[in-house]
């Protein structure tokens, strides 16, 4: 089986340089070798010259400007293959013939397989974890969770839901939006992973800072509502808008990210209304049941 590998470039030559070459070395070793595509997403020319000289990669550059979700819908959309696999920049899964495990499910004759990610010796898939705690949506590892390392997507499934939302600023809940837009459908995921746990998720925690930043934990608050305010409905709405009144009210200074969050998301609110009324009519699973497959 053929495939597209994508890695958005935003910057950080330390992780890219390494973990495309990991990459490559993967696809030509399948059968055929799969096309790699990078998609910057930074402005930055260190980029170019990282691709530059290998025939099995392929460029496509980008001002910058648009994000990362937009870069990743970019080169899903330059792949000429039915599958594509979306890599993290900041390293590959530390496993050999990782690609083809994450392929392989899409083999099996079943009912319409979305999307297959890679999970860290078993580790929960942070994006794929979406649960609803006493009025608020929440992640694993919420909040120092991160976006998937690696998956494979039905790429004809990915562009019938227009790819990754434009309208979130963190990848992870972009990931989980799409997520729960395809489990909507009625379409699966599964999860692969090693076959025993390795150091790649200490190294990439040991490389980043823990505490987020102010903006960053403003931003990963805003694109949590974004998420409610876009895909509940019913009975968990009702819940999380008995909620969220008395924690902004009693928001102090550790929770003026949610604050900050809040007017952020509350701008597009309009937008979000609309996208929700899609959604519904799209619908094939009720929201309890999308967030049991989730395991919660």
């Amino acid at each position: 089986m053929s495939a597209t590998i994508v890695i958005v470039a935003t910057g950080s030559d330390e992780t890219l340089g390494p973990t495309l070459a990991s990459v490559v070395r993967e696809a030509r070793a399948e059968t055929p070798p799969h096309a790699v595509l990078v998609v910057e997403a930074s402005g930055a020319e260190s980029v170019a010259a990282l691709v530059r000289g290998d025939s099995m990669v392929r460029l496509i550059a980008r001002a910058g400007r648009e994000g990362a979700s937009a870069a990743s819908n970019a080169g899903a959309a330059s792949a000429a293959t039915e599958h594509v696999v979306m890599i993290d920049e900041a390293g590959a899964p530390d496993e050999e013939g990782y690609l083809g495990r994450l392929l392989a499910p899409f083999e099996r004759p079943a009912s319409r397989l979305f999307a297959a990610a890679w999970s860290e010796g078993g580790d929960p898939v942070a994006a794929w974890s979406v649960s609803f705690h006493r009025g608020r949506v929440t992640l694993a590892n919420d909040p120092w969770t991160r976006g998937l390392d690696a998956a494979a997507y039905d790429r004809a499934l990915w562009a019938a839901l227009g790819g990754l939302d434009r309208r979130y600023e963190t990848r992870v809940w972009a990931e989980a939006d799409l997520a729960w837009r395809a489990q909507r459908r009625g379409w699966r995921l599964e999860t692969v992973g090693a076959r025993a746990a390795s150091d790649l998720s200490e190294r990439r925690v040991g490389g980043r800072e823990m505490r987020r930043s102010g903006e960053e934990a403003a931003a990963f608050e805003r694109d949590r509502l974004v998420f409610t305010w876009k895909n509940l409905g019913g009975a968990l709405m009702a819940r999380h808008l008995a909620w969220l009144p008395w924690h902004l009210a009693c928001a102090g200074a550790e929770r003026r990210a949610l604050l900050s969050g809040f007017a952020s998301a509350a701008a597009g609110l309009g937008g979000l209304r609309r996208a929700r009324r899609f959604e519904r009519t799209m619908a094939r699973l009720t929201d309890k049941a999308i967030l049991s497959n989730f395991g919660a």
